[in-house]
Parts: structure tokens; sequence; C-alpha cells
């Protein structure tokens, strides 16, 4: 009969399968194993603190705790109003969260150098304002971070994986970061890799998803539905994914800067409209951009090469603009590169008559697109363009400040509380 593991083994082997992924994993030994904590006060805050006044400049401190099995939530914190970090703390095996936080006070949580192992949800926030997770593990979770019904939040250098990722496309099972019912949320320069779905945006507007890498994602890279006015910028995803970029009635948003290399679909949009795709590379890919009924999308200066079917696909799509492009070797068994079944589509600049490279242009006449629409660009580029995707902002603070109208773009990723605190950003 095969015993149960006992609880030292289970972290030896969650050790072990962190240390062969590189995730760093804290050892064990330098964290004070405690039971679970709740905390529904300031009073309470005070009582679970290791140190610090509560204010901006002195918060309160919970560190160093190493809370395993203890059935639901491994730290819980509500209706707070004092400053204070969680930070250097190891969370696995607990049922749902490893930290939860609910109806904390605008902009007085750091959540810094968490591990959280094994959990349905490795941290959750909810009905707050301002919270910032950063440099902390995410692992082998069911969801690394869940976010709903908050705003002003960052998410910022942290690493989320799960060893042994669904390779069915249709049933992902492990999602890297959930933003739900949520405004001004900031995804900067995390880490996804080997999940099924990784940063999923549903009824969310204002936010910037920039400079994240995702790694070996089987279903969805960078998904939004029902969200708009959101800036995704300075993203990469490699390898695998079914969707790389997925938009569903979602309007009004940037598509900027971003590199997508062997994936089935680098864009898929649907019944979005007002969207700007532009300055993105999208190498090696099954599809480049394939739209359903969008209205007005403006696809301008991205690169597609070696893309196996179209590189654009337009079915019921009216009024694109589409122009600056590089076309490389796409849809080679076609005698286009793309295709146009919508209806008063631009297939070049209408103030500078200029239209797409094609590599297989003949430099006579126009270039016909396939498709019922008959579309035609009359004015291909007989070079490509000289630029190497490479936007016109320098970074995606100066992007963010332009184009957003959301209160996330003043501080693009520093809040006042993070600029107070010694942290590494």
């Amino acid at each position: 009969m095969k015993r149960k593991l006992t609880t030292f083994k289970k972290e030896i082997i969650a050790m072990f399968f962190l240390v062969l992924l590189g995730v760093g994993l804290p050892i064990l030994l330098t964290y004070e194993k405690t039971t679970n904590i709740e905390i529904n006060s300031d009073q309470d805050l005070i009582k679970h603190s290791t140190s610090g006044q509560g204010t901006i400049e002195d918060p309160y401190i919970i560190e160093n705790h190493s809370i395993i099995e203890q059935f639901d939530i491994a730290i819980s914190i509500k209706d707070t109003t004092k400053y204070f970090i969680v930070r250097n703390c190891y969370f696995a095996n607990n049922f749902f969260y490893g930290l939860y936080l609910e109806n904390i006070a605008d902009g007085t949580a750091q959540v810094e150098n968490v591990t959280c192992f094994s959990h349905s949800v490795g941290i959750g926030i909810f009905s707050s304002s301002g919270v910032n997770v950063s440099n902390s593990i995410l692992f082998q979770n069911g969801m690394g971070i869940e976010v709903s019904q908050s705003s002003n939040i960052i998410i910022m250098n942290n690493y989320v994986a799960v060893a042994f990722p669904s390779l069915d496309q249709h049933t992902p099972k492990y999602d890297g970061f959930l933003v739900q019912n949520s405004s001004n949320v900031i995804i900067r320069s995390n880490t996804i890799e080997k999940n099924a779905r990784a940063i999923l945006l549903e009824d969310s507007d204002g936010c910037l998803i920039s400079s994240n890498i995702l790694n070996k994602i089987t279903h969805i890279g960078y998904s939004l539905d029902a969200s708009s006015n959101c800036v995704l910028y300075n993203n990469s995803i490699e390898k695998y994914s079914f969707y790389s970029f997925k938009f569903a009635k979602s309007h009004f948003n940037i598509i900027e800067n971003n590199t997508i290399t062997d994936t089935e679909k680098a864009f898929y949009l649907s019944e979005s409209n007002d969207n700007i795709i532009k300055y993105n590379a999208a190498f090696s890919n099954g599809r480049g951009i394939q739209d359903f009924n969008g209205l007005r999308n403006n696809i301008s200066f991205n690169i597609f090469q070696n893309t196996a079917e179209a590189a654009i696909d337009l079915s019921g799509s009216n009024f694109f603009n589409i122009h600056h492009n590089s076309f490389f070797f796409n849809n080679l068994e076609s005698s286009s590169q793309s295709i146009d079944s919508g209806l008063n589509n631009l297939w070049f600049d209408s103030v500078q008559l200029k239209g797409n490279y094609w590599n297989d242009y003949n430099d006579t006449g126009y270039y016909q697109i396939g498709g019922t629409a008959n579309s035609t660009d009359p004015y291909p580029l007989t070079e490509p363009l000289s630029y190497s995707h490479k936007t016109q902002f320098p970074n995606e603070c100066a992007i963010f400040s332009y184009y957003s109208k959301s209160e996330g773009a003043k501080n693009c990723g520093f809040s006042i509380f993070m600029k107070a605190l010694p942290i590494r950003l």
C-alpha cells in the first residue's frame, strides 16, 4: 500500500522542481514556520506585524513566514487602512490562496519576494486600489494572480510557471494573470512560462501590459475580452501558443512593438473596433492577423515573415487602413500574401499615397490582394522599410502617457508608495 507523503517530503519535492527550473526558491529554513494568518482590521495588522508604524515612511512589515498546508488561505488581509508590506514569505499547498487581499485602502499595500506554490490561486486582489506585487514567484498554481473589481494595481517583475502544462489547446488549466472588472492595471516586466493562458483582461479598461516575456504558452498569450483603451507594448511570445494576441469586443487599444515567433495565430480579433496594430514583428507563425467583423482598425509599420497562411486575413472587416507593412514569403501556396473579404478597406496611406512592401511584387502596376473584396495595393513600396519594428516612443511610459486617458498613465508603474520605499523595481 502506498504511504502518504509527509509534509517534509512534499517541501523537498517542491524545492527540487523549482531549483530544476531555475526559479530560485528561497531556502525554507530561513523562514519561520507558522500557521495561517487572518487579518480583518488595522488592529489585527499591528498584531501580526514584526515592525513598523503603519505610515508611508515606516509601514508595517509582515515577513519571513513559511505557511504550508493550512487548509484555505495562508495569509488573508481585509479592511485595512494602514501602509504595510508582505515580503520574504513562502506559501505552499494551501487549498485556495497563498495571499488574499480585499478592501485594502488606496496605495497602502506592497507585496514583494513572495513564493506561492500549489494553490488554486497564488495571490488574489479584490475590491482594492493601489496594490503593488513585485519580485515574486508563482509556481504550479491554478492561477498566478487574480485581480477583480480593483484599480491602479501594479504587477511587476514576477515569475509564473507550471511544471507540466496542459497541452490541450481547447481545455486550458493554468492561467498566469487574470484581471476582471478592473481599471488602470499595469502588468509589466513579468516572465510567464508553460502556462495554458498567460495574461487575461476581462471587462477591464485603461490597462498597460508591457515588456512581458511569454514562452511555451499552449493556448492564449495576451487576451482582451470586452476591454478597451489598453496599451500592449514591447511584449514577446514564443512557441506553441494557439492565439498570441486574442481580442473579442475590445476597442480603442494600442498593440505596438511586440514580437511574436512560431505560434499558430499571431493576432486574432473578433468584433473589435478602432484598434491600432503597429511596429510589431511576426515571424514564422501559422497566421499573422486574422480579423472577423471588425471596424476601422489600423494595421501599419509591421513586419510579417514566413507566415504559413495569410499574413493578414480580413473577413467581414470594414474600413481598415493597412499601410507601410513589410511582407516577406507569406502564404506561399497562394498568389497573394494577404486576404481581404471585407468592404472598403484601404491597403495604402491615403495621405502619403504609399502602400506596403511585398517581396513578391513584380515592380509593375498594383499588387492584387486575394479574397472576395478584390482589393489592391495601388502604391506598393519598392523597398522594405529600413527600421526593425522600432516604435516612435522610447519606452512604455511614453506610449502609455501619449495614448491612454486613464489615471494609470500618470504614474506608469511607479506609485507614490513604491517611490517612498527602498525596494528593487
